[in-house]
Formats: C-alpha cells, sequence, structure tokens
C-alpha cells in the first residue's frame, strides 16, 4: 500500500461536503412523521417510509464514516490506504448487514 498524499486544505473542504450531506440527512430523518393515515393503504405507505429511512440512514451513517476518515486524512498525512480501507469495509459490512 502507499501513503495517502492530499493537501490538508482539500481534504478539510471534502470533509465539510460530507458533513452538509450528513446534516441534511438528520433534517429529512428528524422530520420522518411517525404514524401514516393513508386508509386502506397506510401500511404500504408506512412500508415504504420505512425503507426509504432504512437508506437515508445509510447515507447518514456513510457519509459520517467518510467525513471523518477524511478529515483524519487531512489532520494527519500519514494514515495508510490500508487503515482507510479496513474502516471503510468495516462501514460497508454494517451497511450491508441492515439490508
Amino acid at each position: 500500500m502507499t501513503d495517502i498524499a492530499m493537501d490538508p486544505e482539500v481534504m478539510k473542504k471534502h470533509a465539510e461536503a460530507h458533513d452538509l450531506v450528513v446534516e441534511e440527512a438528520r433534517t429529512a430523518l428528524n422530520k420522518t412523521p411517525r404514524s401514516v393515515d393513508a386508509g386502506l393503504g397506510s401500511n404500504s405507505v408506512a412500508t415504504i417510509i420505512t425503507k426509504v429511512v432504512n437508506h437515508v440512514d445509510a447515507v447518514y451513517r456513510v457519509h459520517g464514516t467518510l467525513a471523518e476518515l477524511t478529515r483524519g486524512i487531512a489532520t494527519d498525512s500519514t494514515k495508510t490506504e490500508e487503515a482507510m480501507s479496513t474502516s471503510i469495509e468495516r462501514l460497508a459490512k454494517e451497511v450491508d448487514d441492515d439490508q
């Protein structure tokens, strides 16, 4: 593996972009209705909302982790690809297990 060498300021901007997605996902999750009144379609609508929420939650966690990793690279350029790959693989497994 090779060392990751990136401009710290560029990496901080990438981390900020991930943070923005996290904030937008958090806002969406907080606005999710707790109940559904769609008459006979209530169960179907609730199922759709649950699936969407699960996907938004995955986006939230993925971008949160990427922001953290990117920020880590910006502050410590000695991080290796192997260490980053391990973190990303762990996250991928976690998201996959939720599906």
